[in-house]
This record gives C-alpha cells, sequence and structure tokens, in this order.
C-alpha cells in the first residue's frame, strides 16, 4: 500500500469505540475515491440504491448471497482492522478469517 496513501495511517477507532456489525447482501463491494461503498440492485431486506459504508466505525462487515468484493474493498477492511465474514443465506453458513 503507498504511505501516506488518503491518511489511513492516521484513522484508527478502538473496537470498544464501534458500532460492531453490517449485515450486506446481494450486491457489490468496493472502494470508490476512497470510500467503501455497497452497490444492490436489491431484492434483499436492503432497497436498490448506491450506500457508503462506514469501515472505520465497524467491527465486521457480514456478506451475504449474491455479493461479490473487490481486492480494494478488502485491502480498506484489512487496514482499519475492520473484518469480513462469508454467510449463507439466513445465516446457515458462515466462513471468516478474522484478522
Amino acid at each position: 500500500m503507498l504511505a501516506g496513501r488518503l491518511g489511513l495511517e492516521k484513522a484508527r477507532v478502538p473496537h470498544a469505540d464501534r458500532h460492531g456489525v453490517v449485515w450486506l447482501e446481494r450486491g457489490r463491494l468496493e472502494v470508490e475515491a476512497g470510500c467503501l461503498r455497497f452497490v444492490t440492485a436489491g431484492g434483499g431486506d436492503l432497497a436498490a440504491g448506491d450506500y457508503q459504508v462506514p469501515h472505520q466505525t465497524i467491527s465486521i462487515v457480514l456478506l451475504g448471497p449474491g455479493s461479490s468484493v473487490t481486492h480494494d474493498a478488502l485491502r480498506l477492511l484489512a487496514r482499519h482492522g475492520c473484518a469480513l465474514a462469508a454467510i449463507g443465506e439466513g445465516a446457515v453458513r458462515f466462513y471468516t478469517a478474522p484478522p
């Protein structure tokens, strides 16, 4: 990662001060202009749209079925200590590799 890119080395929020969990399904998790965003066509509990994800203030992203994630998004999550778990329909399956 490029040194000093987007000031990421300075952004640290302790896990005790984070909100916890965000559940996303049926969309694409990507990075645009240094911000994590989730683009979905709907079809689940989340209405169709383009959402920014506050990756600095959450501990884990639960990525449901029908979703994809880019390498840049994984790098951004890892840099901020935010875990990502892939889960099945109705949270039946749970796949993770915690940091």
